[in-house]
């Protein structure tokens, strides 16, 4: 018995001593399991690194298997090279105790899209983090995600970090066992989700994280952040509107020292029935940018209910123009109360602010007196009274 353990393990550390990086060449054809396509001649094993760079005869991968990084292999690097991934396997980026911190790393260059058209899984079964990362080396390109991006980790130890790229996300992202979709950007590398992010599950318990950089959501099929999630939280990163209506649940705000921001950016969001704004807890800033040239509205459900920590919390109306521009609490003049209505700000400037009998914001008549009843004012009392 004690010679057959000591022949399993020398077999084990010289399986682990073989372990390589392994470059993908794509000689003979396009298929991720033809051993002809990779450097050596055979398709790699478990602990293999996969390195996929400019090299290589063939930019495109077909893979119609599912494989693992963390177990079937080591790494997975797409340097560079405009690669498009495809076919009915799914891509698992799985971390553990004995693996932490497993990483799928893409780094398109500067005029460069790397594609991956099938379904990628994160998920970590350790104390570690599972994260995907594009843009290392600042690298200035383009990643897609055609396929689904399904985050399984509970809590938020799933990362989706970029830097110096942009990420499009067509195919949406499923979050399952209280998975937060973590996107954390650099303020040059935006983020497009151009599908939806929901709570697979059905637990209620997933969150879209707004932490870092700013993140766009554009989906012009329907929205992003879909009432199955439990909120959208602003936590250091700004969020945009690409499209109308693409928020449905509650935006969430951390620590006022974040101080985050919400861009209507040219777009609408009126979803009265389901749209909250909580507070974290321990007051926060929030920023809404109405700046853009066309009329902007946003729509809140009546967040009374749901008080601020009044001494601490500001929101901030950028751009706010009465007349044209509209926020609303409610469907009637109790959609907020008075602490939250003293938190206002429009362009940094305190006023008076009530709500009208339909729930929109308008100023009280001495702040009207301190802006001046002009033409564009006096409009936006008459619309809201009409």
């Amino acid at each position: 018995m004690r010679k057959i353990l000591t022949m399993l393990t020398v077999c084990a550390f010289a399986a682990a001593a073989q372990a390589t990086n392994i470059n993908w060449q794509g000689d003979e054809s396009n298929d991720f399991g033809t051993g002809g396509n990779w450097a050596g001649g055979a398709v790699p094993g478990p602990g293999d690194e996969l390195t996929f760079d400019s090299t290589a005869s063939s930019f495109t991968v077909d893979v119609d298997s599912d494989y693992t990084i963390g177990d079937s292999y080591n790494d997975f690097l797409i340097v560079s090279g405009a690669y498009t991934f495809n076919g009915s396997g799914t891509i698992t980026v799985a971390s553990s105790n004995d693996k932490p911190n497993v990483t799928l790393n893409l780094n398109a260059d500067s005029g460069q899209t790397q594609t991956l058209n099938n379904n990628i899984s994160l998920t970590n079964s350790g104390t570690g983090v599972t994260y995907f990362r594009a843009g290392d080396n600042n690298s200035g390109g383009t990643v897609r995600f055609g396929g689904k991006l399904i985050l399984n980790d509970a809590g938020s130890s799933i990362l989706m970090p970029l830097d110096s790229v942009t990420v499009y996300y067509d195919g949406g992202v499923d979050l399952y066992n209280a998975a937060h979709a973590n996107s954390k950007n650099s303020s040059s590398s935006p983020a497009f989700f151009r599908g939806a992010v929901t709570d697979a599950d059905g637990g209620s318990d997933s969150r879209f994280v707004a932490g870092g950089g700013w993140s766009v959501f554009a989906n012009t099929n329907g929205v992003v952040g879909d009432s199955s999630l439990s909120d959208v939280l602003f936590q250091g990163g700004d969020l945009r509107l690409g499209a109308d209506h693409q928020v449905e649940t509650m935006l969430r705000t951390a620590a006022s020292s974040y101080s985050p921001s919400f861009d209507l950016n040219g777009f609408s969001n009126t979803n009265t029935a389901s749209l909250l704004l909580l507070d974290g807890g321990s007051g926060f800033t929030l920023t809404i940018d109405f700046s853009d040239e066309e009329a902007e509205s946003l729509w809140f459900s009546d967040s009374s209910g749901h008080g601020w920590s009044t001494n601490t919390s500001v929101l901030n109306l950028v751009g706010f123009e009465l007349g044209k521009d509209e926020i609303r609490f409610g469907t009637d003049e109790s959609g907020l109360d008075g602490g939250q209505l003293s938190v206002i700000r429009i362009d940094g400037e305190s006023g008076d602010y009530s709500l009208d009998n339909n729930g929109y914001l308008i100023p009280e008549p001495a702040t009207m007196g301190l802006i001046g009843a002009t033409g564009a004012a006096l409009l936006f009392i008459r619309r809201r009274i009409r």
